[in-house]
């Protein structure tokens, strides 16, 4: 989970296991469940700026185009395309 507000809603609602012979944390199905609605939304909200900066880019591509400046088009699309593949790298 990389939701940094998932995370420390799970670290908020655990509570000890004290059935177990190590020190162990549990959470409520509900509050796991919550944690996860948490992370869908900012997974979404995340992908939504990706998107918006995706979009730009190709705003800016557009307009070099129009304006017949095919180096800079090139270079905005070599940087768009360095960071698609950083994105799918991980």
């Amino acid at each position: 989970m990389k939701s940094e507000r998932a995370i420390d809603y799970i670290s908020e609602k655990s509570v000890p296991v004290t059935w177990m012979p190590t020190d162990e944390q549990a959470v409520y199905d509900f509050d796991a469940m919550m944690a996860v609605a948490m992370a869908e939304e900012d997974a979404t909200a995340e992908r939504v700026e990706q998107d918006k900066k995706s979009l730009e880019a190709l705003y800016e591509i557009q307009r070099s185009l129009a304006e017949g400046d095919i180096n800079t088009a090139q270079l905005l699309v070599s940087d768009m395309i360095c960071g698609l593949e950083e994105s799918v790298a991980g």
